[in-house]
């Protein structure tokens, strides 16, 4: 890999200055016949981490499609089963469509929940691993193996979970143990024997709502301690922490800092969601990313971790700078820390995974969220 150098570039709200890149990595000095880029005068900021995604059920770059899901969660996965057959869309096109536009966003890194149940059996495994290896040197790829219509209450599919980890899969799902399956307990034990077998970390989605789904959070934090798998655990959502009594809410969040659980949110539009600031003060990892993203649960989305930022940052009533690059921070850096990804940015000694925007400063990239951005990944300039 040649050596870059990025002249006229302004990492975070710093002055111009130049970015040297040997072998993927920041230094301080240029290299004897490296290549130089003209940064333009833009900010350089560490390149965006979509941490929640579901490549496998985009619809991105297809015909628009009138959404047709309804409000409930059963709802929307019977639409999206009856969808399946009806649109017939292939996987790997549209799992790469969708990764082309978060690169062009400046996205470096992405994990995928990708969906295994007896119907479709490991066709969506099978099809992403694919696209994984073919985006290999541009973007980091984890995937999640998803139960999405059931774990325990449809047979077989634990042990298709099993195959999924040893083709490759990343990390062990889950979802909404007691509403899905109807046996929370059943549903958190499969999980968590299937992740102590394999040695594969955990990310689940957890929708359940309210004090029930704070109970049910309760039995997953109970087998993180159990099984001693602290800083294994993700909760994608978590709903619940954000509509439970403020002292049941500082309850979980203790818990969850003391067993180093990360929260991925993405701020929806329609509920509560873990409070940012309180997350950040106790140190617990949280990342965000674009869940779905045109597909047959959203008509919403375009892969844009800028514009992720901006909506946690509205959705938290934060006005400030230092607030705005906070989000921005989660956006960032904390997807990196949650994939468990090396330190990534423009500053010396980082990997050079580095996104070059024309703002004035991070907060009015949050702000305005301008196009024309360039990424670096691994030290070369990607597009």
């Amino acid at each position: 890999m040649p050596d870059l150098t990025v002249t006229n570039v302004r990492p975070f709200n710093g002055t111009a200055t130049d970015i040297h890149i040997r072998d993927g990595i920041v230094v301080d000095a240029p290299g004897a016949n490296a290549t130089v880029v003209d940064g333009l005068g833009a900010i350089a900021l560490p390149a965006f981490v979509d941490a929640h995604m579901h490549l496998d059920k985009t619809l991105w770059g297809l015909p628009w499609r009138a959404h047709s899901a309804g409000k409930r969660l059963d709802e929307k996965i019977a639409n999206e089963r009856a969808a399946r057959q009806e649109l017939g869309a292939d996987v790997e096109i549209q799992a790469a469509r969708l990764i082309d536009q978060a690169i062009k966003n400046g996205t470096a890194a992405i994990r995928s929940h990708v969906d295994i149940d007896p119907d479709i059996g490991l066709a969506n495994v099978e099809s992403l691993l694919r696209v994984k290896s073919a985006y290999a040197d541009v973007v980091d790829i984890q995937l999640v193996a998803f139960p999405q219509t059931g774990l325990v209450s449809r047979p077989g599919t634990s042990d298709l979970m099993h195959a999924a980890i040893e083709m490759g899969v990343d990390l062990v799902g889950g979802i909404d143990p007691q509403a899905i399956d109807g046996d929370a307990d059943a549903h958190v034990r499969t999980i968590f024997d299937l992740a102590e077998r394999t040695g594969a970390g955990i990310d689940i989605h957890h929708h359940e709502e309210g004090d029930a789904g704070a109970d049910t959070l309760d039995l997953i934090l109970d087998a993180v301690e159990a099984y001693a798998m602290q800083g294994c655990v993700t909760l994608s959502h978590a709903f619940c922490i954000g509509m439970v009594s403020e002292a049941r809410m500082q309850s979980i969040l203790d818990r969850i800092a003391t067993l180093d659980v990360a929260i991925i949110t993405t701020a929806p539009g329609y509920k509560a969601f873990p409070p940012v600031q309180a997350m950040r003060e106790r140190e617990i990892r949280v990342a965000s990313g674009s869940d779905g993203v045109r597909d047959v649960w959203t008509p919403f989305g375009n892969a844009d971790m800028l514009e992720r930022a901006m909506l946690l940052a509205y959705r938290s009533n934060f006005r400030r700078d230092d607030e705005i690059e906070m989000v921005l921070d989660i956006c960032t850096y904390g997807g990196g820390e949650v994939m468990d990804l090396e330190d990534h940015g423009p500053f010396p000694g980082q990997r050079a995974d580095i996104v070059l925007i024309e703002a004035e400063n991070a907060a009015e990239a949050v702000v305005n969220r301008p196009s024309g951005r360039r990424l670096i990944k691994n030290g070369a300039l990607i597009g």
